[in-house]
């Protein structure tokens, strides 16, 4: 979604700085070796045949 296009009164106009602040505060190498993570959890899974749906 492009912010400038918003309907967003204009009091909340740092809306585009303050999101890439959030975005770049990320620790991406957590994020990443998480993902990893549950990716090789659920392969595992998988190939035992033990990946059961939750619902």
């Amino acid at each position: 979604m492009n912010v400038h296009d918003s309907t967003t009164p204009l009091c909340e106009n740092g809306t585009d700085r303050v999101l890439a602040r959030q975005w770049n505060a990320i620790d991406w190498s957590i994020i990443r070796a998480t993902v990893n993570r549950l990716q090789i959890r659920i392969a595992k899974a998988t190939i035992e045949g033990t990946h059961f749906l939750r619902g």
